[in-house]
C-alpha cells in the first residue's frame, strides 16, 4: 500500500512539473548514493537498472544549477550526462569522483566553479564550451590522466591551479580572449610539452609553469614574464636563457645576482633529474593504489 501510494505522489508530481534527467553508469553497477540533494525546491527520484542510472529532477523550471558537492566524492561514478538545461556548475560539484572517466559539458553552461572537477583522476579528456565565461580555481586540477584540453574562446580568464598537476597533460592552447592567467595554472603538469598562448594576455601569475620540466616550446608574447626565481623573485621572459632554481623549479631566465639560481651547463642532466622524480611519484603511486594500478595496467618502473 506505502509504495502504490509512493507511485501515485510520483505521477502527480511528475504531470505538474517540468523535467531535467541525468544519465550515469557505475563501474559497480549499481546506484549513486548521493550525499547532497540539487535545491530543495526540486524532487529528485534516482534509479538504476540494467547497467544504466537515471536521476530525475522534478520542479516548476528546468534544473539550471548543479549545486555545490552535488556529486563530489561519488567514487564509483563512470559516465554521466548533464542535462541540456544546465547554465552555472558550482564549487565541488563533481570533485573526487576518482572514476569518472567520461562527461560532456552542455553548450550552454557559462561558469564552472572552483575545484569542480578537481581530483577526477580517471577523467581522459575535457572540453570546456564557448558560452563559458569564468573557470574556477582548481576546477581540473589533479586530473592526473587528463591528456586533452579544449578550452572555450569565450574564456577570458585562467583561475589559479586551474589545470595543476594535470600531469598526463602534453599540449595547451589557450585562446585569444584569455587576458588572465593565475597563480600556478599549470604547476606540476610535468608532461607538457608546447604552449599556445594568447597575444592579448596583461597579466600572468606566481609560478604558471613550475615544475614542468619538458616545456619544449611556447609561443606567447615576448614581454610576459611567465617565471621568477623563488629566491629573489626576479621574473624571466620566454626569450631569456634557462636557469635552474636549486628551490626546485625548473624555469627559463638568467640571474647571475642570485646565489640561489645558478645556469643550466646540460639540458641532459636537468631532464635525468626529473624524470628520476616522475620515476619516484608513480612508484608510490602504484604503491598507495593497487587495486586501480592493476586495473589500469600501471606498473612500477
Amino acid at each position: 500500500m506505502k509504495r502504490f501510494a509512493t507511485y501515485i505522489i510520483v505521477a502527480i508530481i511528475a504531470t505538474s512539473c517540468v523535467t531535467s534527467e541525468f544519465h550515469y553508469t557505475t563501474i559497480y553497477n549499481r546506484k549513486l548514493e548521493l550525499t547532497e540533494t540539487f535545491d530543495k525546491s526540486y524532487f529528485q527520484l534516482n534509479s538504476y537498472k540494467d547497467g544504466k542510472g537515471v536521476i530525475k529532477i522534478f520542479g516548476k523550471e528546468k534544473l539550471t544549477t548543479i549545486k555545490k558537492k552535488s556529486f563530489s566524492n561519488c567514487k564509483d561514478l563512470e559516465s554521466i550526462t548533464i542535462p541540456e538545461s544546465i547554465t552555472k556548475i558550482e564549487d565541488s560539484a563533481f570533485e573526487g569522483c576518482t572514476w569518472l572517466e567520461d562527461i560532456t559539458i552542455p553548450d550552454g553552461v557559462i561558469s564552472i566553479g572552483n575545484n569542480a572537477f578537481a581530483a577526477c583522476s580517471s577523467l581522459r579528456s575535457i572540453t570546456v564550451p564557448n558560452n563559458v565565461t569564468s573557470i574556477g580555481n582548481g576546477a581540473f586540477t589533479k586530473c592526473i590522466h587528463m591528456t586533452y584540453v579544449s578550452i572555450g574562446k569565450g574564456i577570458t580568464k585562467i583561475g589559479d591551479n586551474t589545470f595543476a598537476f594535470c600531469t598526463s597533460l602534453g599540449h595547451i592552447s589557450i585562446p585569444d580572449n584569455v587576458t588572465s592567467i593565475g597563480n600556478r595554472a599549470f604547476a606540476g603538469c610535468c608532461s607538457l610539452t608546447s604552449v599556445q598562448c594568447s597575444s592579448n594576455i596583461s597579466h600572468v601569475g606566481e609560478g604558471v609553469f613550475n615544475d614542468c620540466p619538458n616545456i619544449q616550446h611556447i609561443v606567447a608574447p615576448s614581454h610576459i614574464k611567465f617565471w621568477k626565481c623563488s629566491s629573489c623573485g626576479r621574473g624571466y621572459t620566454i626569450t631569456d636563457s634557462e636557469y635552474y632554481d636549486t628551490g626546485g623549479y625548473y624555469i627559463y631566465g638568467s640571474c647571475n645576482e642570485c646565489p640561489k639560481c645558478r645556469l643550466i651547463g646540460r639540458e641532459d642532466s636537468e631532464r635525468a633529474w626529473w624524470n628520476e622524480q616522475i620515476k619516484e611519484a608513480r612508484n608510490k603511486w602504484v604503491d598507495d593504489n593497487p587495486y586501480e594500478a592493476r586495473r589500469r595496467g600501471i606498473s612500477k618502473f
